[in-house]
């Protein structure tokens, strides 16, 4: 064992003193900890339960220094740490095995409708809307709340879903209409923004792929006319020119590379990098599928509640958006 150690085979030292007996346990407890031996300590004392259960405590800790919660919690359970193993899913806001456990533990109902406020609490900071309604709903019976984190994930649809199960459909007029109207005011402005903004950006990339072309076109006429003018030279004469123009061209070509390697793109009109500017400029703008899905369940609340125009006029904005990208794709898609 003192030979393991000093070789610092930690893994066969460990091995050797979990046969040594009882006494030798708390040694073998700071390897683990010291050398992260934790599946080969439970390995070890997997027929011993106690120390099984003492290794798995420390592993379970060790795990939720990394935030390793679900793991966490799985270990904690293995080892009988039911109370630890749920303080790891409330943590991790693995709610599902948190409930679980809790039932599990024999929570009484106070208990566990706490339980669940604090874990939809955690989903909806983690933008998890419709899990956080459904604990709302089903393990707290606040209906109120529950429409509330739907409206928060703009799923209207499901809020007047809710709404209408419950015997609350005032709550439609009151809550989920106005929400639908205060999104439908942000988002038109914000799609009359990025629209202008892509055919800002998209007209620039269209002269800045003309002009290259152009500049093709005129770099093609003069190199046609100095071929002329070489082939009426001395040849000695044309071979030092074209030396000095290799070396020079391989001296320009380096340094514009590592130029381009320290340079950022540019919005610099006429800038080398300007194209590829205008190009990750425009991606962002357009819109994606969960996007494009959400603004078709907008339309869809505010044409069945009596907003036709509000709902004509975002859907005639959004298709001229969607028109003028279709157009563009083309262009982005071909080679500079």
């Amino acid at each position: 064992r003192d030979r393991d150690k000093h070789l610092q085979r930690w893994d066969k030292a460990l091995s050797h003193l979990s046969e040594a007996g009882e006494e030798h346990f708390e040694t073998c407890l700071e390897i683990i900890n010291e050398h992260q031996l934790y599946q080969l300590g439970m390995s070890l004392f997997k027929n011993n339960a106690k120390r099984l259960s003492e290794v798995s405590r420390h592993y379970g800790d060790f795990l939720l220094t990394k935030n390793r919660y679900k793991q966490a919690g799985l270990v904690y359970y293995s080892g009988g740490h039911l109370e630890k193993s749920l303080e790891a899913y409330r943590t991790g806001c693995f709610w599902e095995n948190a409930i679980q456990l809790a039932y599990e533990l024999g929570w009484g109902k106070d208990r566990i409708t706490e339980l669940a406020k604090s874990l939809a609490n955690n989903c909806l900071n983690g933008y998890r809307f419709k899990e956080a309604a459904l604990l709302f709903e089903v393990y707290c019976h606040n209906i109120d709340e529950a429409i509330e984190s739907l409206l928060k994930g703009n799923s209207w649809d499901d809020a007047i879903r809710l709404a209408h199960t419950y015997n609350k459909s005032s709550l439609v007029q009151e809550s989920v209409v106005p929400h639908a109207l205060n999104v439908y005011e942000s988002l038109t402005e914000r799609i009359e923004a990025n629209h202008a903004s892509y055919v800002k950006y998209f007209e620039r990339l269209v002269q800045v792929r003309l002009d290259k072309i152009n500049k093709k076109d005129e770099q093609k006429s003069v190199d046609q006319n100095d071929a002329v003018s070489v082939s009426s030279s001395f040849s000695g004469a044309s071979s030092v020119s074209s030396a000095r123009s290799t070396r020079t061209s391989k001296t320009s070509g380096s340094r514009r590379t590592r130029k381009s390697r320290r340079t950022k793109y540019s919005s610099r009109e006429g800038s080398p990098l300007e194209e590829d500017f205008l190009i990750e400029s425009l991606i962002p703008l357009i819109p994606s599928a969960p996007a494009i899905e959400e603004i078709g369940r907008l339309l869809f609340v505010l044409y069945s509640h009596g907003y036709s125009v509000e709902s004509g006029k975002l859907e005639a904005l959004f298709d001229m958006f969607l028109l003028a990208i279709e157009k563009s794709i083309p262009l982005l898609n071909s080679p500079s």
